[in-house]
């Protein structure tokens, strides 16, 4: 049964408490896992409680989560403006505790394609990429092409009767400014995302966005590979131990230190990696040619379902 209130939106719209500003002082035991830049500094480091999790950005806040209720108070750095605080508990706190509780959250952009003809439903695709592949600026390309928008950077799916369920997240995108300046509409102007990063903060709705409010189903998952300039549009499937690996990089996990929640989670993601919609996408970053790597990804998803409907008749 699909998920009437998806737990990753169910989180990321829940209150917290910000309590006053305070210095981070040393962890009592040891972190058990830790999220590096990549120059080697630490960004988040997360360590146990005696009432549950330390989430830690450095310099920034500390986000303190109750097991028990799942509350969650933040101690803020001395300085750290509340839109940063808002920013760090919508799309990191919240879908790595979405994540512990069992949910799979995908470091992904997703949405839902336009043009729905044949008598089909709506159907979803997903753009996973390490940081930088440009997963929010393919993603606000298809919503400025029409489609819906339905996650930007982390996406709740589920696996359904053989079906891969994507769910929505807080309806908007995060945008460096040179792609904000192509994608958004003439006139608006978007506020930074935080006060660390030049990234913007589009609000669908503002930006003229159509927006998907409902769980969908996703028909391909696009794993973004490096830049190539001078090739064309290149999609190959991903499949067994590489598709298990690609997946198992772009999943949030809060503790790497739970050996029981770990092992219930290599055999979803095993299943998922199963899935024959695992491809690998390469394309050349390019703002000009957006609307080729568009129009390949959508022949790519009808000719696949083609094969899928013609397989399931004979």
């Amino acid at each position: 049964m699909l998920q009437t209130n998806p737990p990753l939106l169910n989180i990321q719209q829940r209150a917290f408490a910000i309590r006053c500003a305070r210095f981070q002082e040393e962890l009592d035991s040891p972190w058990v896992s830790q999220l590096r830049m990549p120059g080697g500094e630490v960004w988040l480091a997360v360590g146990r409680t005696r009432e549950g999790y330390l989430l830690r950005f450095s310099n920034l806040a500390d986000f303190h989560c109750r097991a028990r209720d799942g509350e969650v108070a933040c101690y803020p750095a001395q300085g750290a403006p509340v839109d940063t605080l808002l920013h760090l508990y919508r799309n990191q706190v919240a879908p790595l505790l979405a994540a512990h509780q069992g949910h799979t959250v995908l470091h992904a952009g997703a949405v839902v394609l336009p043009g729905q003809t044949d008598g089909q439903p709506p159907r979803g695709v997903a753009f996973l990429g390490e940081t930088g592949r440009g997963k929010s600026t393919l993603t606000a390309s298809f919503c400025q092409a029409g489609s819906a928008l339905l996650a930007d950077d982390c996406l709740q799916v589920e696996q359904n009767a053989g079906r891969l369920i994507g769910y929505p997240s807080i309806p908007g995108l995060r945008l460096w400014p040179d792609a904000g300046a192509r994608l958004c509409p003439k006139g608006m102007r978007p506020e930074r995302a935080t006060h660390y990063t030049s990234k913007l903060w589009v609000e669908a709705d503002r930006a003229g966005m159509a927006v998907c409010r409902k769980p969908v189903e996703i028909a391909a998952l696009y794993f973004l590979e490096e830049s190539v300039p001078d090739a064309g549009v290149q999609i190959s499937p991903l499949a067994g131990r590489e598709a298990f690996i690609e997946v198992f990089k772009q999943t949030f996990r809060l503790d790497l230190s739970d050996r029981q929640r770990l092992q219930a989670e290599f055999g979803a993601l095993s299943e998922l990696a199963r899935l024959p919609l695992l491809y690998r996408l390469a394309y050349p970053r390019d703002f000009q040619r957006l609307a080729w790597v568009r129009s390949a990804v959508l022949e790519h998803v009808e000719s696949q379902t083609a094969d899928a409907r013609e397989a399931q008749l004979k």
